[in-house]
């Protein structure tokens, strides 16, 4: 269990990040809203062309980093907490406001995107299947459903894992073992994902949060990486940047883009 003197510093790190990830969301989804890409959003407003590169900079790696900080608080969470009380607390945070989201305010986004789109090809729907249906467009709300749903895989991993050895060997990660990692997030982007829903990436999604949980959990293995933390920025941007250059014009969140090596390795940088 960690001492009160490092548990807050620890804290208000992951919480900063937390609060800057999330800023970054909500200025993402307001220029998906207005792009000029043809992303599909619902309302068809031609969008500031100049202002997609936004969305083509963060898109490859926000949600990412939103998962390894998920992953790295569930860790924190669970050395002053039982498994149990976990669960009750997933299902209290997570479940609970994402079915009220979804059928208490979820249905205006579907509400809003049929006065843009066809949604039921022309035929006569009755009113409480137009409103299930537009209780499905969900939005950012699905981030609390795939959050659940790894945060539930973990417990399962803990209980065959009751030793917490993985835990242990994942803090002997070395810098060179780190930068590799690139081939299983890359490799993680062809698993696990739906056919429609490509919000749902389930592969490198649930991998980062593992990553989270089981590597960057580690004070020693956060130390490596912030004496190199300068040099890792400036690599990061500079693959934003070339990716902002090299697929602007195209659909980045389709496969073609989500799955290509550039993308995997900014996203893990």
């Amino acid at each position: 269990m960690m001492s009160g003197n490092t548990a807050l510093p620890r804290k208000n790190y992951i919480d900063n990040i937390r609060s800057a990830t999330i800023v970054l969301v909500l200025i993402y989804h307001v220029v998906y809203i207005f792009n000029s890409v043809g992303v599909v959003s619902n309302i068809p407003v031609q969008g500031i062309p100049a202002l997609d590169s936004i969305c083509y900079f963060l898109y490859p790696w926000f949600m990412c980093l939103l998962f390894v900080v998920a992953g790295i608080s569930a860790r924190y969470s669970l050395q002053t907490r039982s498994t149990r009380q976990f669960a009750r607390e997933r299902v209290q945070k997570l479940i609970v406001p994402y079915l009220g989201g979804a059928f208490l305010l979820g249905w205006l986004n579907g509400w809003v995107t049929a006065h843009y789109v066809d949604m039921f090809g022309g035929h006569a729907v009755p009113g409480f299947v137009k409103y299930l249906v537009y209780c499905l467009n969900i939005g950012p709300l699905w981030f609390l459903l795939e959050l659940f749903v790894i945060s539930m895989i973990l417990l399962l991993i803990l209980r065959i894992d009751r030793r917490d050895r993985l835990w242990a060997l994942a803090g002997k990660t070395g810098l060179p073992l780190i930068i590799l990692l690139v081939l299983a997030v890359w490799g993680s982007s062809f698993l696990l994902n739906p056919p429609v829903v490509v919000v749902f990436r389930n592969g490198i999604y649930w991998l980062m949060f593992l990553l989270g949980y089981y590597v960057f959990s580690h004070d020693t293995v956060l130390a490596k990486l912030k004496q190199h933390a300068i040099l890792f920025f400036i690599i990061a941007v500079g693959l934003g940047v070339v990716e902002v250059w090299y697929f602007f014009g195209q659909n980045y969140t389709s496969d073609a883009c989500l799955q290509h090596p550039l993308n995997e390795v900014s996203a893990k940088t």
